[in-house]
């Protein structure tokens, strides 16, 4: 399916635009993205189709993109379609022509081909958040917070708990995350094909698995990876009453006077008890309204879990 507007093609994404597309990003963010990572992002074996879009001008060249990431979601242990839109990004030569919109319109159209409902989601940074309500095409569900905290302030773990390092591989953490998340809604679903996709091939980053035990026993497991800020907690299954003696075993593992940061939702920074700190980051979990009014969640104060690995393909 295509769509013309003012001589601007609206299309689906193909394999050869990939160089194209990369060079935009450069254009545009002023940072680098492979065609290996761009392949990554976009290229996930589960489907056999790309969702994203790009709009072409009359030469051939691609003046603006909307990347669909295609995830598995879960609500309260039912499959639930998610979309994560990702690099929204317009040539500023053609900014003003609302191909914004009209790229959301194309990749919804392309979900709705697959499935009479779905989520549609993003993490939407200032300017492209200010724009995209004005327009009446996402609706601010929350601010992302970051919590921080300071290793000085954790104490030793309970007796009986311990972190045990494993691999991607590891049937335990799909286990794990099926076990915990019946009462739970999410984005991304942790089983054994995002866990393996998401962190075990990024070309990105590098990450790091270990599960909770507690008197031997798994209770749950943390992913994350170091960088310059510190260590970043980009993933867990824990049951909120858990959470604090995880951060500690964490601290303790990496013996480092690094800050550990991490998202989550309300509903489970409010339970935690280790002294945090919260801070704001500059972005927003963004629904997407793209016209199909199947397309948009009914229910915006679900509080749906979220964590930095679901936000930092942003």
């Amino acid at each position: 399916m295509t769509t013309s507007e003012s001589s601007i093609e609206i299309r689906t994404v193909t394999e050869e635009d990939g160089p194209a597309i990369t060079a935009l990003f450069d254009q545009v963010f002023n940072q680098k993205m492979s065609l290996a990572q761009w392949a990554w992002k976009y290229r996930r074996p589960f489907y056999q189709q790309l969702f994203s879009a790009v709009a072409v001008d009359g030469k051939g060249s691609i003046a603006g993109h909307v990347g669909a990431i295609p995830l598995a979601g879960a609500d309260r242990g039912r499959d639930m379609p998610a979309w994560q839109l990702t690099d929204a990004m317009v040539h500023p030569a053609y900014r003003g022509h609302d191909l914004f919109r009209s790229l959301l319109r194309h990749v919804g159209s392309s979900i709705n081909s697959t499935c009479n409902r779905a989520v549609i989601y993003a993490f939407a940074g200032p300017d492209s958040t200010k724009i995209g309500i004005k327009k009446g095409i996402l609706a601010d569900k929350s601010k992302v917070r970051c919590y921080r905290l300071d290793t000085a302030l954790t104490s030793a773990p309970a007796f009986g708990w311990s972190l045990e390092p494993v691999s991607f591989s590891d049937n335990r953490l799909s286990a794990l995350w099926i076990k915990q998340s019946r009462n739970l809604a999410a984005f991304t679903r942790r089983d054994g094909e995002y866990i393996t996709w998401r962190y075990a091939l990024n070309p990105f980053h590098r990450y790091q698995a270990a599960l909770v035990t507690r008197l031997f026993r798994s209770v749950g497991w943390l992913i994350w990876r170091q960088d310059d800020d510190g260590i970043k907690l980009v993933d867990y299954c824990i049951r909120p009453s858990h959470f604090d003696s995880a951060l500690s075993l964490l601290a303790r593992y990496e013996a480092t006077q690094d800050t550990i940061r991490f998202w989550a939702p309300d509903s489970l920074a409010s339970g935690i008890r280790t002294a945090l700190i919260a801070e704001e980051t500059p972005i927003c979990l963004m629904l997407l309204n793209t016209g199909d009014e199947r397309h948009i969640l009914d229910d915006m104060g679900k509080d749906y879990l979220f964590t930095m690995g679901d936000a930092d393909i942003y």
